[in-house]
């Protein structure tokens, strides 16, 4: 039970994503005489600088962050191996170029090549999103190009081919299916990797903006009061730090059941 102990925290973080929206106005009521307060039996995690609930805020994040992280990967996987596939499967020109963009997206750390396009595009989740997209599409497409040209030469998709079958056809019945597995390993890294991206531009101020709860903000806000209120930390702190570590054991799980190399 202990090795699947990230399947009940996804549960958890699943059950909180759905009840969050709920959550918003109340973490947003200020109590300034509240300010600071430390955990108690009324408020697990205690209080902001506004006498804000930080557990209510938490929880509040979830509906920021989580869709966001979930939204970018489901875009990038969808548009990557759409590209990787088509890229792989036609060669020449097209699969040239291909290789070319992914070449030079990698040439650039991935983090970093996201802040500065989400700094271009100005502050805002939207935008947090679309430089997230922008830059995660491409491990997708490696990923797609890597397996679609290894397919391509097995047995059952040349007698396809030799009988007529239409490219469409041979792609969405033969080769595509066999892509689930790798992809959807890489998918749960990559929102492990997104939903830590994506806390570390709120950090910067380039995401969600006050006074709606983002976890990276709400890290921003507690780090400002870290010698008067370290608890401000516990609450944006445990949720990304346990959502990203079972999302990692869970992607970890599923390559080896699947038995696919790192």
């Amino acid at each position: 039970m202990l090795r699947q102990w990230y399947v009940g925290v996804l549960c958890v973080w699943l059950v909180l994503a759905c009840i969050a929206p709920w959550c918003m106005e109340s973490g947003n009521r200020i109590t300034l005489e509240n300010a600071f307060a430390p955990p108690t039996a009324g408020a697990w995690l205690g209080t902001d600088d506004l006498g804000r609930s930080i557990l209510l805020r938490t929880v509040a994040g979830a509906a920021v962050s989580a869709p966001l992280a979930a939204g970018v990967v489901l875009v990038s996987l969808c548009v990557g191996t759409l590209l990787g596939a088509l890229g792989a499967w036609r060669g020449g020109l097209l699969d040239a170029c291909l290789q070319r963009i992914i070449e030079l997206f990698q040439a650039f750390p991935g983090l970093l090549l996201a802040i500065a396009l989400a700094g271009i595009l100005g502050p805002g989740t939207g935008n947090v999103a679309l430089a997230l997209c922008l830059v995660g599409w491409v491990g997708f497409a490696r990923l797609a190009r890597a397996q679609v040209a290894s397919l391509r030469s097995r047995e059952h998709v040349l007698v396809a081919r030799a009988l007529g079958t239409p490219d469409r056809r041979i792609l969405s019945n033969h080769i595509l299916p066999l892509l689930v597995a790798p992809l959807l390993v890489e998918a749960t890294f990559a929102f492990a990797a997104t939903l830590a991206a994506e806390a570390g531009m709120s950090f910067l101020g380039l995401g969600a903006q006050p006074p709606t709860a983002a976890w990276g903000s709400m890290l921003r806000e507690a780090t400002q009061f870290l010698l008067v209120a370290p608890h401000m930390l516990l609450g944006p702190g445990l949720a990304i730090l346990s959502l990203v570590m079972a999302m990692q054991s869970a992607g970890e799980r599923l390559r080896l059941h699947w038995q696919l190399p790192r």
